[in-house]
Formats: structure tokens, C-alpha cells, sequence
């Protein structure tokens, strides 16, 4: 299903890739502190399976305390990054 504008807007993350070859092999971003862009990239990110998985095994209400504790507390820039180790060791 296509997301609104406004929904991209909020998922989207401030990013930088790194290619070898024509293969992207390292990809880091930065994601939102807003705390209700938080809440609402949690609930959406992988057409809500992911926040769907966790409720489900653990309960609404545990899952919901702790991610409220966490978002709470999160003060500092939040960075995720990825490595391709099998497309790096190809061209190696």
C-alpha cells in the first residue's frame, strides 16, 4: 500500500551509502528523537509486523511501558548502519 507524504517524511532518515563496485555495501542513517515520530515509525516500520511480533509476545501493555520508558529516555542521536559482509568479501 502507498504511504502519504507526510508518513515518508517522518520515516524518513537522513542516510549515506557506500558503493563498491555497483553493489551497496555499507549503509548508515540517522533516525528521528522526535518521540511521536518514534512512536509512530515503531507501529508502522514493516507494515506493523514488527510492532505486531512484540505484542504478541510480550503483551500490549509490557511492550507499550517499555518503549514509552526507552523513548523517555533516549537523549542522545539515535544511528543505525549495516554491513554486507557477503557482497564486501566478493570484492575483496
Amino acid at each position: 500500500r502507498a504511504l502519504s507524504t507526510s508518513v515518508r517524511e517522518i520515516l524518513r532518515a537522513r542516510n549515506t551509502d557506500i558503493y563498491v563496485g555497483n553493489k551497496r555495501i555499507i549503509r548508515a542513517a540517522e533516525r528521528s528523537q522526535n518521540k511521536k515520530e518514534m512512536e509512530f515509525a515503531f507501529i508502522v516500520s514493516q507494515d506493523g509486523r514488527h510492532s505486531t511480533d512484540l505484542f504478541g509476545r510480550f503483551g500490549r501493555e509490557r511492550t507499550a511501558t517499555e518503549f514509552s520508558e526507552y523513548v523517555n529516555t533516549c537523549s542522545f542521536p539515535r544511528c543505525t548502519g549495516v554491513v554486507d559482509m557477503a557482497g564486501l568479501c566478493e570484492h575483496s
